[in-house]
């Protein structure tokens, strides 16, 4: 028995309806930012260098002289976060407040990003941030301290940062993704973050970082 002529009609005008629905849907944003597609990956032939760095033995003391820079964090779990800080001639202290020797290779590459990174331009924004697109906010913010020649501290802070997101939320100064220098240095200043433990660290160590930066 073949369907009625109604019946073919009612089928047929319910498949259009359904078709033209989802074309008007389509039509809407995305009611939520989708998770961008990573177009790049940190990478870098000085990766793994705290790993290669050696206890500092000897006593030492941070001083503003031999101040390089430093990077902290601000998030909602740890609004004043300290992840390291790098000093002349090649020592760095890490988020748990100790001292290491890096191989100075590591160091003066490492040194010289920090340097190519305060030539980038302003972004006009608050602490100067590049800020990474992601499907939902309150990310945390790194920011580094740099110091200039003439002493002062420049910031350039990262929202957002990740080792395999580099999309920008919005055009930035002529970029639409973090620019290479960044998204090496900070991954590679992330390393001395690994295996810290809030808490135990040595608060005297880090309160002195912080006093001169």
């Amino acid at each position: 028995m073949f369907p009625s002529r109604s019946t073919i009609l009612f089928t047929l005008t319910c498949t259009v309806a359904v078709f033209l629905w989802t074309q008007v849907a389509l039509s809407f944003p995305y009611p939520y930012p989708k998770l961008p597609t990573p177009m790049s990956q940190m990478s870098s032939p000085h990766a793994n260098w705290y790993s290669r760095s050696t206890p500092l033995t000897e006593v030492w003391t941070p001083t503003a002289e031999k101040l390089l820079f430093g990077l902290f964090l601000n998030a909602p779990a740890d609004p004043e976060g300290f992840i390291c800080a790098l000093f002349e001639p090649n020592i760095v202290v890490d988020s748990m407040g100790k001292t290491l020797k890096v191989p100075q290779e590591d160091f003066d590459a490492i040194v010289t990003l920090a340097s190519r990174s305060s030539d980038l331009p302003d972004t006009g924004s608050f602490r100067n941030a590049w800020r990474i697109r992601h499907p939902i906010t309150s990310k945390p913010i790194q920011i580094l301290r740099y110091k200039q020649t003439d002493g002062s501290l420049k910031e350039t802070s990262v929202y957002g940062y990740s080792k395999d997101i580099n999309i920008l939320e919005e055009h930035t100064q002529g970029f639409t993704t973090l620019p290479d220098v960044l998204m090496e240095l900070f991954g590679l200043l992330n390393e001395p973050r690994t295996g810290y433990q809030k808490g135990e660290e040595d608060i005297s160590m880090i309160a002195k970082i912080k006093q001169i930066l």
